[in-house]
């Protein structure tokens, strides 16, 4: 447990705490770039809009239903490990792999013919949402396989 010590506030950031405020920003990063590709439909065009706002419902979905049921990443971490069925073991590292994989899937297809200010709102969503997701799965995978947290110094 680190404590954080800011005059007037104190605060203990534990492993679910951390998890759940990143997946609160994948869910504001999310619902950002849905707004943005929707202000865009005009100028982007349906077939441009199509792919990447699906893929930002369907990373939404996933994101919220983790959040909202406090879904515990080293536990998918630790039965993908020992379970002997490949089904199952699909559906645990899509769990942990869908969030990342997903943002990468966003930044790939988005498109590029977002104007101004919009467009930087995208981007900074964006690479918000890659961040977090990538924290995420890292401190899922130290957690679930090695079983405790990265030290800080």
């Amino acid at each position: 447990m680190i404590r954080v010590k800011i005059p007037g506030y104190n605060c203990k950031l534990n492993y679910a705490n951390i998890i759940t405020q990143l997946r609160l920003v994948q869910l504001i990063s999310l619902f950002i770039q849905a707004v943005i590709m929707y202000l865009e439909l005009h100028h982007i065009g349906i077939s441009g809009f199509l792919l990447p706002f699906s893929a930002i419902l369907i990373s939404f979905y996933v994101h919220c239903q983790r959040w909202y049921k406090m879904v515990d990443g080293r536990s998918d971490v630790r039965r993908m490990i020992q379970v002997k069925n490949i089904h199952y073991k699909l559906q645990y590292a899509f769990a942990i792999f869908s969030g990342l994989l997903l943002a990468l899937f966003v930044h790939i297809v988005a498109p590029a013919r977002l104007s101004g200010l919009n467009s930087l709102g995208f981007m900074l969503a964006d690479y918000s949402n890659i961040v977090s997701s990538g924290i995420v799965l890292v401190s899922d995978l130290v957690k679930g396989i090695f079983g405790r947290e990265l030290k800080s110094t």
